[in-house]
Parts: structure tokens; sequence; C-alpha cells
């Protein structure tokens, strides 16, 4: 077992604590599926060397690299990229670990992910890498649901350093959900589970996570898997790194748990208890939850589908709930597409409601998180007709290769219009303020940060849908004239008698009035614009 000590021993490490974080944008790749591959990549379709979830495509840290200046150009100023370390054949997604001391060869090994940082860092691009504590990788391509795969020593030895089977729980191929002690103890998805309570374990978990902390100036970490480990590990972990390192965690339990559903108490409770903080930071599920139904699609799921559209008034009562809750809103990890979960185009093939989801997003409590390829309207998730017949794993065509997307009309305008977003952000939407609530009605959700004013639709192209039952007028904290909507292709500025016109009850749903295409909303007085002159594309 490879133990040097190493969490006592070192010094001060190049990382950023959460309130370095806070105004940060960050951008979302998997290593192995963004840049440096080939031309095609047959493992998205067919199953090359018998792996069932889809094969390396030969990404690369020194593609991500030379593609840093792309990511810079947009705005964001963080990226999160998939985990680094050893894994078994077939592991691409980086979350099926053999040696946690050992580099990924595959992506460029550590020589590759030290040049990458320091590239990353010279632009004053952040970058956090996702981990894993809760399990290693499969030893054998597909083995792993079967108890003969794990009845002997040997089938430990692969791994480093947990090479012995005392240094992983009992083999626990089912669960039961009501049973807390089985959930952490569960081999999720037949992979072997870690003994996290062994203080051999968390010895060796903290001299690891250091050493990749320090030797890689690493600024930050996206954690998976979190509840399916018990609490006190992470509150040890995070007394460990907290003071120098933001850490967000995966508290993610899915649609639900058998007769177990989340709720809001249930996420805060993975950053702070009566016993202690717990975590940094979660993931946004608890917000995600309710913003995906709010603009058409469903919650979480990978593959995807249409919903009805659920009332703003419904997601406006989990954010009261959020509020209410221990939980410290600007420190949360916000997203609309991941590798988790579906793209929100996949199935909801509308780009403007797209763009009102993902204004939400940049616009709510939280550091705001764009999934690689959201920016140029990438859709991919469906079963594709290049695929061999009854080949199809919705998570491996939900991380396509960049390089191989054919970008969609509209696309260049979509990243354009993004990166306004992101630029104003950036200059005029900072951690310091609040996001607080001021017209939330069926298909309308508009909320102050600070001066600007966030107005969202869920009527998509189809406008004229909108109905209302009240005027929303210019807030009274406007001293200014006029107003203007940033996001605009052409800025447009009115005046505030006209803004009160124009967001009228009787106005909704005519031409030109509360939106003539659909498209989200920034207002902000026009005196901020100009002094000092606030620059977007």
């Amino acid at each position: 077992m490879h133990v040097t000590g190493f969490a006592l021993l070192c010094g001060a490490v190049h990382s950023a604590s959460l309130d370095k974080w806070r105004d940060r944008v960050i951008y979302q790749v998997i290593t192995d599926r963004f840049e440096g591959g080939g031309p095609n990549c047959t493992s998205i379709f067919e199953k090359v060397n018998e792996c069932t979830y889809g094969d390396y495509c030969n990404g690369t840290f020194s593609g991500l690299a030379s593609k840093l200046d792309y990511i810079q150009d947009m705005g964001f100023d963080a990226i999160w990229i998939s985990p680094v370390v050893a894994n078994v054949e077939c592991g691409y997604t980086g979350y099926w670990a053999t040696k946690l001391w050992e580099i990924n060869s595959f992506f460029g090994g550590a020589d590759g992910l030290h040049e990458l940082v320091e590239a990353a860092h010279a632009r004053d691009i952040y970058v956090m890498v996702d981990v894993v504590f809760n399990h290693m990788g499969h030893t054998a391509v597909d083995a792993g649901c079967n108890v003969k795969d794990f009845d002997e020593a040997k089938d430990f030895t692969a791994y480093e350093p947990f090479n012995s089977v005392e240094f992983f729980h009992k083999f626990q191929p089912q669960v039961n959900w009501l049973n807390w002690t089985d959930v952490t103890n569960w081999w999720l998805f037949c992979l072997p589970d870690v003994n996290t309570d062994s203080p051999q374990v968390v010895t060796a978990y903290l001299d690891w996570i250091n050493w990749l902390i320090s030797e890689f100036h690493i600024d930050g970490l996206r954690i998976d898997t979190i509840p399916y480990v018990d609490k006190p590990f992470w509150r040890e972990l995070t007394a460990n790194i907290s003071s120098h390192t933001y850490a967000v965690g995966e508290v993610n339990a899915g649609d639900c748990w058998s007769e177990f559903c989340p709720n809001v108490t249930w996420y805060a409770e993975y950053m702070d208890t009566p016993e202690g903080p717990v975590l940094d930071a979660i993931l946004n599920y608890p917000a995600s939850e309710k913003l995906r139904p709010a603009f058409g699609m469903d919650c979480r799921s990978s593959d995807g589908r249409i919903v009805p559209f659920m009332p703003m008034t419904e997601l406006q009562s989990r954010f009261d709930e959020m509020r209410e809750s221990t939980m410290d809103l600007g420190a949360l990890g916000n997203f609309v597409d991941s590798h988790d979960t579906a793209r929100f185009l996949m199935n909801r093939n509308d780009p403007v409601l797209l763009a009102n989801n993902v204004a939400f997003m940049f616009g709510m409590d939280g550091i705001p998180i764009v999934y690689y390829g959201t920016e140029v309207l990438m859709d991919t998730g469906k079963p594709t007709p290049l695929a061999e017949i009854d080949y199809y794993d919705a998570p491996n065509l939900n991380r396509w290769p960049f390089w191989m997307w054919d970008a969609p009309e509209g696309a260049n305008t979509f990243k354009i219009w993004m990166t306004r977003l992101i630029k104003f952000k950036k200059a005029m939407v900072k951690s310091s303020s609040k996001m607080v609530d001021y017209f939330v009605e069926n298909r309308t959700y508009s909320f102050l940060r600070d001066q600007a004013l966030f107005v969202t639709f869920t009527v998509g192209g189809n406008y004229t849908s909108l109905v209302v039952e009240n005027d929303m007028v210019a807030p009274s904290l406007w001293t200014s004239d006029t107003a203007c909507n940033v996001l605009a292709d052409v800025r447009e500025c009115i005046t505030i008698a006209e803004f009160n016109r124009r967001f009228s009850r009787t106005a909704a749903g005519s031409p030109g009035w509360w939106t003539c295409t659909g498209w989200p909303q920034i207002w902000l007085p026009e005196e901020l614009l100009i002094s000092p002159k606030i620059e977007l594309v």
C-alpha cells in the first residue's frame, strides 16, 4: 500500500479555496472526447475490444491545452476535466480507477497533465479535476457482477494502493435503499466498493489527494458518487483540503431510490450538519430536478424524456425551500447539460428554450458550469444509424467526440449569444449579490441580481402563447430614465415608461411586447452600461 505521509508533509499548494471560485465560470469536458483524437472514433458506434460502454477516442491533455483559447474567448475562466488516474481497459471516462498514483497514459500521462495545468494557469484559468473515492474499476472488462469475479485475493492485486480484499466492502450486488449501511456498502454498478470506514484507507486517500493537488497544482475538485460514502469520511476530507481547495460533490440520487425520494433537507445535509461541515458545495441537483421540467425536460435521466412544462411557480417554491435551508447557495455548482444527464436538445430540440434555461442558470446563485458542446447546440445521445445493431449506450453518445460534431445552422450564433451572457455575468453579476424573485407566473420567471433583471420564458419560439395575469413594472431601485436589454443581438434601450407598457398584462402575446422571439432578456439601467462602459460581444 502506497503511504508516504504526504498529507502531513506537504507544504503550500497552488490551489484555490471556495471564495476564489465563487465568481468563476466553468467549462466541463470529458478529456478523451474533447480534442486530440482521430477523425473518426468507431467505439461510439460499435463494441470495440468488448467495451460495453464505449472505448477511448484518444482525446488528450495536450489536445485540451490546444483549445484553451477557444474556451477563454467565450469567457470561461475554469475547466473541469474528467478523472486523470490510470483506469481499467475501456475506462475512457476515468471513473474506473486501477492505480491512483499513476496518471492515465491514454491522456498523456503526468507530463501531459503538468503541461495542461501550466497552460491553463498562464491564462488565469483554474483547473478542476474529477476524483472518485467510492469505488475502483472492474479488474476485467465487464467483470464484477458475479461473486466468482471477486472470490480470490488475486482479484484485487491490480489495484494500487488498495491491493487486498481487506480494503473493500464485502461483495454486495444488491441494495436495500431504506438501509443506509446497504447504500454506502453497495457495489454501485458492481464496481468494487472501497471501505472508507478503514483508518488505513482514509490515510491513503488523504495522502493521495494532497499529492495530486500539490504535484499538479490543481485548483479544485469535483467529487463523484457522494451519497454512497458515509459522511464522516467527507468531513475528514473537507477538513483536510477546504482551506486551500474548493470541492464540489455529486449528490445525485437519480429520479428516486425505490421508496426514497430526495428533498432539499437531504441535499443540504451533504453541506452542513450539526456534527460539522460535510462538503464545501454540491452540484445543484436540488434546483436542476425542477429547472429541467420547468423548461420541458425530464429531471436527469441519461436517455432523456420530454415532459409537460412544470409551472414556474413550482420552480419558485423549490428556490424558497433552498433559501430556507442551511445551504450556501452561492457555492453550488449550477448546470443544464452534463455527462450524467441527457443533453437538453437531445429530445427537446428547441434552442430558444435551451437559451432560457442557460440564462436562468447563469443568473441564479451559484457557480455556472457549461458542458462542452452546449455552446454549439450539441444534441447527441440518441441512437444513431451508424451504430451496430442492438448497440446503443446513451451515456456514451452523450459524450460524443467534440471534433466529430457537425454543428447545425445557428450554432455559431448561439455561441456568440452565450459569450455575451458570460461576459455580462462576469462584469455585472457578482457573488456578493443574491437572486431575488421579482415576477413569477406560469410560463415566465423574472428575478433580480443587484440591478440586473433576468426575464426568462418557457414558450420557446411560440411567443404568442404567453399569458400573464399581472403587470411587471420596472424595479423601484432603478433610478435611470432608460433601461437596456443587454442580451439582444443589437442592444435595445427604452424608457422606463415604455418598459412598463411593454410588460403590461394586456401586452402579453402581442408582437414586440413581452417577447417577440421567446429568447431570455436581461434588463439593466442604461447608466450602469455607460459608467464604466460594459463591452459585450
